[in-house]
Protein backbone atom coordinates (compact mmCIF):
# COMPACT_ATOMS: atom_id res chain seq x y z
CA UNK A 1 0.00 0.00 0.00
CA UNK A 2 1.27 3.29 -0.90
CA UNK A 3 0.96 6.12 1.15
CA UNK A 4 0.04 3.68 3.94
CA UNK A 5 0.84 5.11 7.59
CA UNK A 6 2.54 2.48 10.45
CA UNK A 7 1.10 3.21 13.38
CA UNK A 8 3.55 2.52 16.23
CA UNK A 9 2.37 1.16 19.70
CA UNK A 10 3.04 4.14 22.15
CA UNK A 11 6.25 1.93 23.86
CA UNK A 12 8.19 2.27 20.77
CA UNK A 13 8.03 6.23 20.95
CA UNK A 14 9.16 5.74 24.86
CA UNK A 15 11.84 3.37 24.08
CA UNK A 16 13.31 5.27 21.26
CA UNK A 17 13.54 8.17 23.60
CA UNK A 18 15.12 6.19 26.19
CA UNK A 19 17.47 4.76 23.45
CA UNK A 20 18.29 8.28 22.26
CA UNK A 21 18.94 9.50 25.84
CA UNK A 22 21.63 6.80 26.98
CA UNK A 23 23.03 7.61 23.45
CA UNK A 24 23.75 10.93 24.74
CA UNK A 25 24.47 9.95 27.92
CA UNK A 26 27.15 7.76 27.05
CA UNK A 27 28.09 10.02 24.68
CA UNK A 28 28.77 12.59 27.47
CA UNK A 29 30.43 10.44 29.46
CA UNK A 30 32.80 9.58 27.53
CA UNK A 31 33.69 13.29 26.43
CA UNK A 32 34.06 14.43 29.95
CA UNK A 33 36.28 11.14 30.45
CA UNK A 34 38.78 12.37 27.95
CA UNK A 35 38.84 15.44 28.50
CA UNK A 36 39.72 14.96 32.44
CA UNK A 37 42.24 12.43 31.68
CA UNK A 38 43.09 13.42 28.22
CA UNK A 39 44.78 10.74 25.96
CA UNK A 40 46.29 8.79 29.17
CA UNK A 41 43.28 7.85 29.89
CA UNK A 42 42.32 6.70 26.89
CA UNK A 43 45.31 4.83 26.11
CA UNK A 44 45.09 3.01 29.36
CA UNK A 45 40.93 1.90 28.95
CA UNK A 46 42.04 0.49 25.17
CA UNK A 47 44.88 -1.10 26.68
CA UNK A 48 42.63 -2.80 29.81
CA UNK A 49 39.74 -3.75 27.14
CA UNK A 50 42.94 -5.57 24.99
CA UNK A 51 43.60 -7.64 27.71
CA UNK A 52 40.27 -8.62 28.96
CA UNK A 53 39.31 -9.18 25.42
CA UNK A 54 42.19 -11.62 25.16
CA UNK A 55 41.93 -13.29 27.99
CA UNK A 56 38.00 -14.10 27.13
CA UNK A 57 39.18 -15.37 23.53
CA UNK A 58 42.02 -17.87 24.69
CA UNK A 59 39.31 -18.88 27.77
CA UNK A 60 36.80 -19.52 25.40
CA UNK A 61 39.15 -21.72 23.27
CA UNK A 62 40.62 -23.17 26.36
CA UNK A 63 37.16 -24.33 27.47
CA UNK A 64 35.59 -25.35 24.32
CA UNK A 65 34.76 -29.02 24.43
CA UNK A 66 36.74 -30.83 21.06
CA UNK A 67 34.27 -32.23 19.10
CA UNK A 68 35.13 -35.41 16.43
CA UNK A 69 33.37 -35.95 13.49
CA UNK A 70 31.92 -39.53 14.06
CA UNK A 71 32.82 -42.42 12.06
Amino acid sequence: MLGATTEFPPCTARIAARSSACIVLGGTVVLVYSVVGGMWSITLAEQAQFFIETAGIFFLMLCRPSVRPRR
